[in-house]
């Protein structure tokens, strides 16, 4: 039995519209579980580091900066493929800005911890409660460190223990200066002692480190700015050899063996980073 040709065509125009709408479906889905990722992951975040920010305007203007990323790749000669490309690693990109910003954050809180933590001895010194003290810190203390001990007070105040507090706060400032912190909190509200002269010691010894930290940074800037110029130099010469000899480049893009040299590339180029960091990365 021969199936005409016209009915030949018909199955292969139906089968070929089933896929397309099967494939379609599938974008769909799959579109709606990126959005709602992506306000979740937002929302979440954001609120962690007191950034209120609509997540649904900032999907929106990750979406104008993927349409961007892909025409500016594709109009500047490097092929759909490649604007494709950046698109999704453009798109992939948001939990590493959160990695950052939270990371400075945290830096930044560490940063003002010796000054308000010696604010605060001179406040138990002068005969105030530890609440009071904490109150009259926060109130000249800026952001990230003070928001995060008046939401501290906030907890003391509508009941939740001391020793919570504390754990809340190294919960959400994750840093062994927190945790020093916090540790010789509670065992003064356990055991007793000079509360403000412990704060007075640890201000110093925090100060020291930090003074210690910046010394290394300093010495180690030019190690560091060496790993991100020596990391971006491949792909800067990738992308001028590209404008200057198309014909000769294009075997990289379109061939095997050529998408298996930048992928070799891409991993020596990681591992070189990876142990530059390793080496200026001193922990003090």
């Amino acid at each position: 039995m021969t199936i005409a040709p016209p009915t030949l065509i018909a199955l292969m125009a139906s089968l070929a519209a089933g896929m397309a709408l099967y494939l379609g479906h599938v974008c769909r889905i799959t579109w709606r579980q990126y959005q709602t990722s992506f306000q979740d992951t937002a929302e979440r975040n954001l609120s962690e580091m007191f950034l209120f920010v609509d997540p649904r305007a900032l999907f929106a203007a990750n979406l104008v900066l993927l349409i961007l990323v892909f025409g500016v790749v594709a109009i500047s000669g490097g092929g759909l493929f490649l604007a494709a490309l950046t698109a999704v690693v453009v798109g992939a990109s948001p939990p590493l800005v959160y990695t950052t910003l939270r990371r400075r954050r945290l830096r930044a809180a560490v940063s003002q911890l010796p000054d308000t933590l010696l604010s605060l001895s001179t406040n138990l010194r002068s005969g105030l409660s530890f609440t009071q003290a904490l109150e009259t810190v926060i109130s000249h203390q800026q952001a990230p460190l003070g928001q995060e001990l008046a939401l501290v007070l906030r907890e003391l105040r509508i009941g939740i223990p001391h020793a919570e507090a504390m754990d809340n706060l190294h919960r959400r400032l994750p840093e062994v200066e927190i945790q020093l912190l916090t540790a010789a909190m509670k065992i003064s509200r356990e055991i007793g002692g000079n509360l403000a002269e412990t704060l007075e010691r640890i201000s110093d010894t925090l100060r020291k480190r930090l003074q210690m930290e910046g010394k290394i940074q300093s010495l180690t800037a030019q190690g560091r700015l060496q790993g991100l110029v020596m990391t971006g130099l491949p792909v800067f010469l990738v992308i001028a050899l590209n404008q200057l000899e198309p014909r000769a480049m294009q075997f990289l893009f379109s061939a095997w063996y050529g998408w298996a040299t930048i992928t070799l590339i891409v991993l020596l180029e990681a591992v070189g980073y990876h142990f530059i960091q390793r080496i200026v990365n001193i922990d003090v």
